[in-house]
Parts: structure tokens; sequence; C-alpha cells
């Protein structure tokens, strides 16, 4: 998995056309797939998770930088840190369990297409 280190690809793949289809497809996703530890829950997907847009840490992601954590599921000691994107247009969940040793899970959450 090579993660994008840059959200704008070309003109047709830039950081709001990318964005806007990350976070359809995380809305979907979350609601089976993490549990709300604590803050807020309520309200859209971006006011609730934050996502703000960067791409100056190890790869291009929507960073969980707000008022509430996530944990996954199925490994609940793992929390929401953000979400990533491969070049071939798959999107992946990413947590932490606190160690802040960068052993991150990753979780599929699904695929976008870029514009052609």
């Amino acid at each position: 998995m090579e993660l994008l280190k840059d959200w704008n690809i070309d003109r047709k793949n830039n950081v709001e056309t990318i964005s806007k289809k990350i976070i359809k497809l995380f809305e979907k996703w979350y609601k089976d797939n993490l549990i709300h530890i604590c803050g807020q829950r309520a309200g859209n997907v971006e006011e609730v998770f934050g996502l703000p847009y960067t791409s100056s840490g190890f790869c291009a992601e929507l960073g969980c930088r707000c008022n509430s954590i996530w944990a996954y599921r199925l490994i609940p000691e793992y929390t929401l840190n953000g979400l990533a994107l491969d070049q071939n247009g798959v999107v992946y969940a990413y947590f932490d369990n606190g160690n802040y040793e960068e052993d991150y899970l990753y979780i599929t959450v699904g695929t976008i297409q870029f514009e052609r």
C-alpha cells in the first residue's frame, strides 16, 4: 500500500473533488464500523469528525481533528486518526492505539473513482 502524499493529482482530481468522494463513502461506512467514545456525535460527518485536509505528514489525509473520539468497533483500543487514499482509489481509515509509535491499523473503507 502506497498512500498518496498530495490530494491534488491533476485538474480534475483535486482536493475538493477527492475529499467530497471520500466523505460520501465514509458517511456510510462509519455507522457500522466505529463506536463513539466521547464528544460530539450529532451533525454532518465534517462537523463530527472535523476532517480537514492536510498533506504535511506521512500521507495526504482527511484528519480526525475534532471534539470527539471514535474507535474501531472490532478492536476498540484503536481510535480513529484519519482517512487516507492510495493511487488506486482505495480509501483507508487509519487508527492508533495511543502508543504514539506510528503503529497504525489500516482498515479499508472502500474505493473511489478518479475523474478521467
